[in-house]
C-alpha cells in the first residue's frame, strides 16, 4: 500500500501502467454490467478497479452513479466527494454529489454542488436540469 498520489511527477512504472490498464478494462465491464441492470456486478468490478487505481476520479464517479441507481445515496455521495477531491476541476463529480444530496433531502448543499459544477460547465444540460430538479435522473 502507500499514500495517495505516489511520487511527484515522473513516468508511471510498468506496474502502475498495468494496474491502470486493468482498472480501465474493469471499468468497461462495469459499465456493461450497469447497462444490463446488473448493479451488483458493476459494484464488484468498480470496487476492484478502484483498488487498482484509487486516483481515478472517473471510477469513483461511475460507482457513485451505480450506488444512486440502487438507492444507496450516502454511498453515492461519498464516492462523488472522492471524485471531487481527485478532480476538482471536473464537473461530473459535482453532478453526482448534487443528485445524491437531493435524494438525501439536503437541498441547500445539493444546489451548492450543482452551481459549482455549472460554473465549470455552464452548458451541461443534466446539471441544469438537476439544479432545477426536473429529472430524468
Amino acid at each position: 500500500g502507500g499514500g495517495a498520489g505516489g511520487g511527484a511527477g515522473g513516468e508511471a512504472t510498468a506496474e502502475e501502467r498495468e494496474a491502470a490498464r486493468k482498472a480501465g478494462a474493469l471499468k468497461g465491464l462495469a459499465q456493461q454490467a450497469f447497462e444490463r441492470m446488473d448493479s451488483r456486478r458493476a459494484l464488484l468490478l468498480l470496487g476492484e478497479a478502484i483498488g487498482l487505481a484509487p486516483g481515478e476520479a472517473h471510477l469513483w464517479s461511475l460507482r457513485s452513479r451505480v450506488y444512486e441507481g440502487v438507492h444507496r445515496y450516502a454511498d453515492a455521495l461519498s464516492d462523488a466527494q472522492e471524485a471531487i477531491c481527485l478532480a476538482p476541476e471536473w464537473s461530473r463529480g459535482y453532478l453526482r454529489a448534487g443528485r445524491a444530496l437531493v435524494h438525501l433531502e439536503r437541498y441547500d448543499e445539493a444546489l451548492q454542488a450543482l452551481e459549482l459544477g455549472l460554473r465549470m460547465e455552464p452548458a451541461n444540460q443534466k446539471m441544469k436540469d438537476a439544479a432545477e430538479h426536473r429529472g430524468p435522473w
